[in-house]
C-alpha cells in the first residue's frame, strides 16, 4: 500500500511540476502560402496543358495559434489562418479571386532547449474553407489542409520570435509567440 501511495504522490507531483514549468502559448504569425501557386504550376507542367490556372498571392497566410502543454516537451492546440490569391483561368483568361480560411488542430514537440533558444517541430491536419469567384459565379468548397514543420526555432522567454520551415500551406512561417 505504501508503494502505491508513493507512486501516486510521485505521479501527481510530476504532473504539477510539468504544469508549473510549461504554460499555454499564443502564436501570431505570417507564412508565405506559396504552396498553392507551386501546385498550380506543377499541374500545368505535368498535365501538358497550356491552360490551367495561373495564380498569385494577394494576401499572405496569416494565423493565430493556441497551444496547451500535455507534457514537458509536447503541446497540442489549434491554428486558425487566412490567405487570399487571384489568378487567371486559361485559355479563356477569366479572372479568379479566391480566399481560404483554415482550421488546423495539431501537436508540437520540442527537441532541444538551451536557455531562451528552443528547437521544435509540429504537425497539423485540418480543413480549408475555400471561397472563389469567377465568371460572375461564387463557389465554395471544404478541402483537406495540412502543415508539417520539422524545423522550428524560437528565441525568447515570455515573448519570443519564431521561424518554421516545412511543407503544407506554407514553406516558411515566422512571427511572435506569447506565454499565457
Amino acid at each position: 500500500m505504501r508503494k502505491l501511495l508513493f507512486a501516486f504522490l510521485f505521479t501527481t507531483l510530476c504532473h504539477f511540476n510539468v504544469k508549473a514549468q510549461e504554460t499555454s502559448e499564443l502564436k501570431i504569425g505570417i507564412g508565405d502560402a506559396i504552396t498553392f501557386e507551386i501546385l498550380s504550376a506543377m499541374e500545368n507542367i505535368f498535365t501538358g496543358h497550356a491552360g490551367g490556372v495561373d495564380t498569385s498571392m494577394i494576401f499572405p497566410y496569416v494565423f493565430v495559434d493556441y497551444r496547451f502543454p500535455i507534457s514537458e516537451r509536447s503541446k497540442i492546440g489549434i491554428q486558425a489562418g487566412y490567405y487570399n490569391y487571384n489568378g487567371t483561368i486559361n485559355p479563356h483568361g477569366n479572372e479568379l479571386k479566391s480566399s481560404a480560411f483554415t482550421l488546423l488542430p495539431g501537436i508540437d514537440y520540442r527537441y532541444l532547449q538551451k536557455n531562451k533558444f528552443k528547437m521544435y517541430g509540429n504537425a497539423m491536419i485540418g480543413v480549408s474553407f475555400l471561397s472563389s469567384k469567377y465568371d460572375g459565379d461564387n463557389h465554395s468548397d471544404v478541402i483537406f489542409a495540412f502543415q508539417v514543420n520539422p524545423l522550428g526555432f524560437s528565441y525568447g522567454e515570455n515573448t519570443a520570435v519564431f521561424a518554421e520551415l516545412g511543407i503544407g500551406i506554407s514553406i516558411f512561417n515566422a512571427g511572435l509567440k506569447f506565454k499565457l
